[in-house]
């Protein structure tokens, strides 16, 4: 950019490509002819070489145009000859003739015709170098490019960059690409082996069906011993109170507990016959003093008056001896043995 306007105009690109053409077989193998310490870049002195270049071979093209349209010779040119230029209006000319001619006589001279080569005031700054990307030290090494940090120092080198990108830089265009790093990265992750496809399980229910268990015949409908898909369908839907579409332990456990008919409920005893019904028992004549009645039986109170008068351990009951004794109370001593 010479006039240093910001833009790269047609006039300064085409001087740019023949001053390239002219320059590259000066230091061959170079990517920039103008990098001449071989170093990758292009330092404030170098760079200022590339501009005297471009602005030589535009000076020299315009010394040619201007001649050839100069078709008097006399070192000027008129708006007349300016017309020879393809495409030229007369607004355009006059517009051209003010822009350039500075000395105001209504032509243009060969100095005011270059005059535009030369740079605006102040001078267009010159780029500053980059700083160094790659310091002695090396920049920080990611973990994913640290086979790449040959010194394992945890940083990676100029060199060990470019190896990386050589590695990594699938199609040769000189970056990584993010498709590139992605394949990179995938690349990274083992491989596992190919999994298995699933070979098919063997039908749980065939034709035939399934042995039907005990607990399960009512839902063998057919009377088969075996079920069918439908009716273990049928199984699983009345057992499977969760709705989960699988028979659980616990509903298993409940339906069997189901299966088992509860004990009828415990019969309340029945009253024991009376054995001293109303007209009470068979009074025997050695307990007659009890009789108060005198109707020949003893009644439940007069039983109760006979132990309680017989029992002379209090025990309840009228054992053996306690009846001898009563029998030898009543016969005066003698004792006349059970009766």
């Amino acid at each position: 950019d010479l006039d240093g306007d910001g833009k790269l105009s047609t006039e300064e690109r085409q001087a740019f490509e023949k001053a390239m053409r002219e320059a590259r077989p000066k230091l061959p193998g170079r990517l920039n002819p103008w990098d001449t310490d071989g170093d990758g870049r292009l330092s404030p002195e170098e760079i200022q070489a590339a501009r005297d270049a471009v602005a030589a071979k535009i000076r020299e093209t315009r010394i040619k145009r201007f001649n050839e349209l100069d078709v008097n010779q006399d070192g000027e040119l008129n708006a007349e000859e300016l017309k020879a230029i393809p495409g030229i209006t007369d607004e355009m000319i006059a517009r051209m003739i003010t822009h350039l001619d500075k000395d105001a006589n209504g032509t243009i001279s060969l100095e005011e015709f270059l005059a535009v080569l030369r740079p605006v005031q102040p001078p267009f700054p010159l780029p500053q170098p980059l700083p160094e990307p790659f310091p002695t030290t090396g920049i920080p090494c990611p973990p994913p490019l640290a086979k790449f940090d040959a010194d394992r120092n945890g940083r990676l080198s100029l060199a060990e960059a470019q190896a990386a990108i050589v590695a990594i830089d699938s199609d040769k265009d000189g970056t990584i690409s993010p498709a590139e790093w992605d394949a990179y990265l995938r690349s990274m992750v083992p491989q596992l082996p190919p999994f298995p496809l699933p070979q098919p399980l063997p039908d749980p229910f065939p034709t035939t069906g399934l042995s039907c268990p005990s607990p399960l015949a009512k839902f063998d409908v057919d009377r088969n011993g075996s079920l069918s898909l439908a009716e273990a369908q049928a199984a699983i839907a009345a057992l499977d109170t969760d709705k989960d579409g699988t028979v659980s332990p616990a509903e298993w456990d409940a339906y069997r507990k189901s299966l088992v008919s509860p004990p009828p409920p415990f019969p309340l005893p029945q009253p024991l016959p009376n054995p001293y019904p109303t007209t009470g028992l068979s009074c025997p004549p050695p307990l007659a003093p009890f009789d108060k009645d005198r109707n020949g039986r003893l009644s439940l109170i007069e039983v109760q008056a006979v132990i309680a008068t017989l029992d002379a351990d209090k025990d309840g009951t009228v054992s053996p001896t306690e009846w001898d004794a009563y029998l030898k109370a009543r016969s005066g001593g003698s004792g006349t043995g059970h009766q």
